[in-house]
């Protein structure tokens, strides 16, 4: 795969083999190409960069092992080598821990279609 940029810098050509082995050629919106977490939601649902989770934040160091409900929306976006999820407030929690730490963490929306979503948090 590669890919190139045309002049305004918004859009890229993505160039691939297809399962056919035919060579392909698709000009995408960079804002909308969304890279896979390797991590799924309590559906078993993939989780994407961009994607809108809520969680329970039942983290250990704000509850003192006690499990207190503070229901988090937050987008998710990779950060300083970790996927987070990022509240409208800006606050970043670790995905994965997040996942751990809550197994009914779901995917609610995404950026592009659903992003009232977090202002509504």
């Amino acid at each position: 795969m590669s890919f190139g940029t045309p002049k305004d810098g918004r859009w890229y050509k993505v160039a691939f083999t297809n399962s056919e082995g035919d060579k392909e050629t698709v000009v995408v919106d960079r804002d909308k190409i969304r890279m896979f977490t390797g991590l799924k939601d309590k559906n078993g649902k993939e989780i994407y960069e961009g994607d809108i989770v809520e969680f329970n934040n039942c983290d250990y160091q704000r509850t003192a092992g006690h499990l207190d409900d503070e229901i988090i929306v937050g987008e998710v976006e990779y950060s300083c080598g970790v996927w987070g999820l990022k509240e409208a407030n800006g606050q970043l929690h670790d995905l994965y821990i997040s996942l751990v730490n809550d197994e009914e963490a779901e995917v609610i929306g995404n950026i592009f279609q659903d992003g009232d979503l977090l202002r509504d948090s």
